[in-house]
C-alpha cells in the first residue's frame, strides 16, 4: 500500500473476490459509488477505511460496538454523529451506522 489506503468501495471488493455480487456494488463512475443495491456503504475514511449500513437503529448500533470493539476507531450513529450509548434521545433513532476501522500493521 506504500504508506497509503487504495480507494476502496464495493464493487472493486466484488471483483477482487472480497464480497459476492449480491450486494450490487455500483461502478466507478457512479455517484453511489460507495453504496450497494442494497443498502450498504463501503469506503475510504480519513487514513482508513468503513463499512456502514442504513436503515439501521439504535440496538444494531449497540451491538456492532460491542461486537467490533477491539477493531473499530469510531462508530458513527445517526451518522455523521459520533455513537454514544449513553445519549438518551438517539434510542429511537434510525439512520445509517458507519464503523470506522483501525488499520492493522
Amino acid at each position: 500500500m506504500n504508506g497509503h489506503l487504495d480507494k476502496i468501495y464495493p464493487l472493486k471488493l466484488e471483483e477482487k473476490g472480497f464480497l459476492t455480487s449480491y450486494f450490487g456494488g455500483f461502478p466507478q463512475t457512479h455517484p453511489g459509488l460507495n453504496w450497494t443495491k442494497n443498502s450498504f456503504w463501503v469506503g475510504n475514511m480519513d487514513h482508513t477505511y468503513a463499512i456502514g449500513y442504513y436503515p439501521s437503529d439504535f440496538k444494531l448500533a449497540v451491538y456492532l460496538q460491542n461486537r467490533f470493539s477491539s477493531e473499530i476507531e469510531d462508530v458513527y450513529f445517526p451518522f455523521p454523529e459520533v455513537f454514544n450509548v449513553v445519549i438518551g434521545e438517539e434510542r429511537n433513532s434510525i439512520g445509517t451506522i458507519i464503523l470506522q476501522f483501525k488499520l492493522k500493521r
